[in-house]
């Protein structure tokens, strides 16, 4: 079993009762951050933090001989379902390109047996709950406290989040919060199905899997799982304002505005559990595709989240590192 987390508004995939598509967002209220060093995206360069001179959200454009990239950041956290925003230079760059390249994709995997994996499949048929019904008894008391509180105020009775593991019940319940509050539009797809309809060749998107958990690991008693169950009811616990006005900031190309949202949690629950190897990973793998489009000629429209872009070790940083020529949102690009 695998678990899918799309960078930027990425997807994840996780056990929550069955296999239930979530979306990445953020806030990490009363959790551990784990160090800098096991953190690559929590610190970002300032001086990239700028706002867009062209309508809608922030863009970079790299040249090289007769290439050129456009890059598109992604909100950090969820955003509101048909959120609006100017389509306008999404719309022209999409008339010049030959390609489009979607957002990563990191997948993180939960490594069972032949006969536990159809085990926990028949369980999760739909009719049949998971045998630990009351999934707060396996929960260690505060965070079962804590649980118990945020799925009240959701209005949900415990019944709702039977899992294989207590530690999946915070999935289900961070998807329940954002489906409540209107928010975790994806939208990789989004513009993927309009890169699609404009005739442009739709590239694979990187894809960086990470070494499987076993079943046993996702123990609340680990500090990793622990904390990222922590940062999944942090975001629970936040008020859903703060997520739309930063997408709105997001879609005005405000990029200050657009990070002062909560961090991402599925990125914390990676970072705790990978030393931060897992994000340096993706970064690697996603400038070298960036970089081979440079090396053809033609116009690319890349896809990528803005926090992974304006890292200290970030992509812009790559690019930059290998010689290339960035401009960002702020420059006066009319292309």
């Amino acid at each position: 079993m695998r678990i899918d987390r799309r960078v930027g508004r990425l997807g994840l995939a996780l056990l929550a009762w069955g296999c239930v598509g979530l979306s990445l967002s953020p806030g990490l209220a009363q959790t551990v951050a784990p160090p800098p060093s096991e953190d690559p995206e929590a610190t970002l360069l300032t001086e990239l933090v700028v706002t867009a001179r062209l309508p809608g959200p922030a863009w970079w454009t790299v040249e090289k001989a007769g290439a050129r990239l456009y890059i598109l950041g992604l909100p950090a956290g969820p955003v509101p379902a048909n959120l609006a925003w100017d389509t306008t230079v999404f719309t022209r760059r999409l008339k010049e390109a030959n390609a489009f390249l979607p957002p990563p994709e990191a997948r993180v995997g939960v490594n069972v047996g032949l006969f536990q994996g159809l085990g926990l499949l028949a369980h999760m048929a739909p009719g049949m709950g998971w045998t630990n019904g009351d999934v707060e008894k396996g929960m260690p008391a505060p965070l079962a406290e804590r649980f118990a509180a945020d799925r009240k105020a959701l209005g949900y009775p415990v019944a709702r989040y039977a899992t294989p593991a207590p530690a999946f019940a915070a999935f289900k319940l961070q998807h329940d919060y954002l489906e409540k509050a209107g928010l975790g539009e994806d939208l990789g797809p989004r513009l993927t199905r309009e890169a699609r309809r404009s005739g442009v060749t739709v590239e694979r998107p990187v894809r960086v899997d990470a070494a499987p958990l076993r079943l046993e690991e996702i123990s609340l008693d680990r500090p990793p799982i622990r904390d990222c169950f922590q940062a999944l009811l942090g975001e629970v616990e936040t008020d859903p304002q703060l997520y739309r006005t930063a997408a709105a900031s997001w879609a005005a190309g405000r990029l200050d505005g657009a990070l002062a949202g909560p961090r991402d949690p599925f990125g914390l629950c990676e970072n705790r559990l990978y030393s931060g190897a897992f994000s340096h990973k993706l970064f690697q793998a996603e400038t070298d595709a960036l970089a081979a489009h440079l090396e053809r000629p033609g116009v690319t429209v890349a896809v990528l989240g803005i926090r992974t872009l304006l890292a200290e070790d970030g992509i812009i940083v790559r690019l930059r590192a290998r010689g290339y020529v960035v401009k960002g949102p702020d420059a006066d690009d009319r292309h």
